[in-house]
């Protein structure tokens, strides 16, 4: 644990200093894996298989396979080509589906490949192999659902929110086994209502202020990905987790 700390405090030292590093293309080959990744210094490991676009590292999984006939490949079966800026300063990646590459700095060390940009850090660190995708065996949402949830994130069409992660200002969604639910901030309770789920689908109808929402729900562990589930209601998306 110390080594990795040590190890951590130099990628951190590095990424502070003005300017980068040249990087060849010999670095970057190889196969790299995921040991963490921040969003403007929020921890995103526990969402690291959520698929939300090629600018955001979880679309690829958690490692990366730099090719030395200039393609990429993912865990969760991203491909592509990559390259160097003239300055080797920064890898670029391309895709089919994207018709700018995604450009990330890049810093190179013997064991370590750092990627970032002014709000994300990715630390990746040499593997043997590719590793498999996550294959999870659906779980059951009736009797995987009742108990406590916090809200993590939200995203619309306008923003995303990385909501408090301290108990005292946390947003949250209690279920219990007889149908009924109560949400709110913090210590104060703002709805309260009956939920029922019908196959992905949860609707909740709260019984004071003729309010109902229904939504398409996934659940992944202790994850709980949240998209509504009529036309009439904005998009977002909503990611809800046991523990904060």
């Amino acid at each position: 644990m110390k080594h990795l700390a040590g190890i951590l405090l130099l990628i951190s030292t590095v990424l502070t200093l003005p300017g980068c590093m040249s990087t060849t293309p010999s670095d970057l080959l190889g196969i790299w894996k995921i040991n963490s990744f921040t969003v403007d210094g929020f921890d995103r490991n526990r969402v690291a298989f959520n698929r939300n676009g090629l600018d955001d590292p979880v679309e690829w999984g958690n490692a990366i396979q730099f090719m030395a006939d200039g393609s990429f490949q993912t865990n969760l079966g991203q491909q592509g080509r990559w390259k160097l800026s003239k300055s080797r300063t920064d890898v670029l990646l391309y895709t089919l589906e994207e018709a700018e590459p995604v450009r990330w700095k890049a810093s190179v060390g013997d064991e370590f490949l750092v990627l970032y940009t002014s709000t994300r850090k990715i630390i990746f660190s040499r593997t043997d192999q590719l590793p498999a995708p996550p294959t999870p065996t659906p779980p059951n949402l009736l009797t995987n659902l009742p108990g406590t949830w916090y809200f993590y994130e939200w995203i619309d069409q306008q923003d995303t929110i990385l909501y408090p992660s301290t108990e005292k200002q946390a947003h949250w969604l209690t279920m219990d086994w007889q149908g009924s639910y109560q949400s709110g901030e913090g210590k104060h309770q703002s709805f309260q209502g009956k939920w029922v789920l019908q196959q992905d689908t949860l609707q909740l109808s709260d019984t004071e202020q003729a309010l109902r929402q229904t939504w398409h729900i996934q659940l992944s562990g202790d994850t709980l990905f949240v998209e509504p589930a009529d036309d009439t209601t904005q998009w977002f998306k909503a990611l809800l987790v046991r523990k904060m």
